[in-house]
């Protein structure tokens, strides 16, 4: 088999088993009703509620419906107040990465990052721009190219469904998705484990 051909297996392969733990909110009648961005109306009942209407609850995989249940029953006071994409939380998270486990496609390192903890005006900067795509939705070409690594399971065993597959994505994009989306989750995770008792 020619190399072309081997890439060409293993990126389909790769492909298929991303999709085999696809969101069931990214499913039809799902996929519709919340919509892409969570725009719609019934993504904004939901988020409020936790409710669909009855067909589309009556058309749900038991894990989904299980799934809406929960967030039906989560406390409502989740606080808000707090903005993850900061100057101060970027400089302390990039202070804390080590240079020696990083690698991102364009070959940046974690080294390049480390100046702006030190320069509260290289700091401003990159926050900005770790903010904006979050903020507007804008998609940096920077951001689109993943290199994924396939790792062995087992020892010598080289069957493709037995890799790892790794994605390493920029490290701006990965720490601007970790402050942006990870910390409002561990927060509310946090406050929904509080109010519970």
């Amino acid at each position: 088999m020619a190399p072309d051909d081997i890439g060409k297996v293993l990126c389909d392969t790769n492909a298929t088993q991303y999709h085999q733990a696809d969101n069931p909110f990214g499913s039809e009648p799902l996929h519709t009703h919340i919509g892409l961005y969570a725009e719609t109306t019934g993504a904004q009942h939901f988020l409020q509620k936790g409710t669909v209407p009855l067909e589309i609850q009556k058309a749900l995989l038991p894990e989904t419906a299980a799934i809406s249940e929960k967030v039906r029953s989560l406390p409502r006071c989740i606080r808000t107040d707090h903005q993850c994409i900061s100057k101060e939380n970027v400089q302390s998270l990039y202070a804390a990465l080590s240079e020696r486990i990083s690698f991102s496609p364009s070959q940046w390192h974690i080294g390049h990052y480390k100046p702006i903890t030190k320069s509260n005006a290289l700091a401003t900067m990159m926050t900005q721009m770790m903010a904006i795509p979050h903020l507007t939705g804008y998609s940096s070409k920077w951001w689109q190219e993943i290199v994924d690594i396939m790792l062995q399971k087992s020892p010598g065993d080289y069957r493709v469904h037995r890799l790892h597959i790794v994605a390493l994505q920029e490290s701006d994009f990965n720490q601007s998705s970790r402050l942006a989306i990870g910390c409002p989750i561990l927060h509310a995770l946090e406050d929904a484990k509080r109010h519970a008792y």
